[in-house]
């Protein structure tokens, strides 16, 4: 089927003036993640904690977001095939939650809290029109610019301290599969396809407390940086609806993601 009504440009805007505006959700659990630094301070005298035995910490996100990507002018390569490349920029917000173990040896805090989630990065398909095999490249930033964050009602914790969670995360994925018909008309076309992804999160938690003349507070930061599998689903449903659901995983950690994007040029909207 030709290239133009296939299923693996879900997130590829095709030229320059098209555009695509989307609803997303992604969810992330990570179950292990590693620290970097962690340090506390109580009236002015920091003390940097042994992290030869860290805790384990755990972080995980439900956000829902908006992907509006712009499709540049497509690249003709050898033998047909095209490359189709659009930046993307993603806008909207998350509820997080970090758990670890507290000062106290048994007892677990879990922070919760939300706020923003902003990001960009580009989305990128090559393919040919007579062959139904395709490959793609991904990359997307995300970063939440720093969230107040309070104890769970039911953890252990102070629920007098200021607390901030900042996050980014980066990843690549490289992906490749199949494209065919499907003879539905709801969804003429779907494109299975599988991959690999690094990605790399980093989460910084600081707090403070001011009580009775004591002042103290904490730093600390945990990452995890991993390679990932990936796999999921492509499809071309009514019109210029396109719609796309993955899962990446290794063997701790997984995530999840799934939207729907509507395409549109805008030579068409100002006639």
């Amino acid at each position: 089927m030709p290239v133009e009504g296939s299923a693996p440009l879900a997130q590829i805007p095709q030229g320059l003036g098209s555009f695509g505006i989307g609803a997303r959700y992604d969810g992330e659990f990570l179950h292990n993640m590693k620290f970097t630094k962690a340090s506390s301070s109580s009236n002015g005298v920091v003390t940097n904690l042994n992290l030869s035995d860290p805790p384990k910490v755990s972080f995980k996100y439900n956000a829902g977001t908006v992907d509006i990507p712009m499709g540049l002018p497509t690249l003709h390569l050898f033998g047909g095939s095209s490359l189709y490349i659009a930046p993307v920029f993603t806008v909207g917000g998350a509820v997080y939650d970090v758990k670890g173990k507290s000062g106290r040896i048994g007892q677990t805090i879990v922070y919760e809290g939300s706020g923003p989630m902003i990001g960009g990065g580009f989305g990128s398909t090559i393919m040919n029109p007579h062959c139904p095999l395709f490959g793609g490249l991904d990359v997307l930033y995300r970063d939440n610019l720093g969230v107040g964050v309070s104890p769970a009602p039911n953890s252990v914790g102070n629920g007098s301290q200021s607390n901030t969670l900042s996050y980014y995360e980066w990843n690549v994925a490289a992906r490749g599969g199949y494209s065919f018909a499907t003879g539905v008309r709801f969804a003429p076309s779907v494109a299975p396809w599988a991959g690999v992804e690094f990605d790399s999160t980093n989460v910084k938690l600081t707090g403070s407390d001011n009580t009775l003349g004591q002042s103290s507070s904490y730093k600390n930061e945990v990452v995890a940086n991993d390679f990932k599998g990936i796999a999921g689903l492509d499809a071309r449903l009514c019109g210029q609806l396109f719609g796309r659901a993955q899962v990446s995983f290794n063997d701790t950690d997984y995530a999840v993601m799934a939207k729907l994007v509507y395409q549109f040029d805008l030579s068409n909207l100002l006639k």
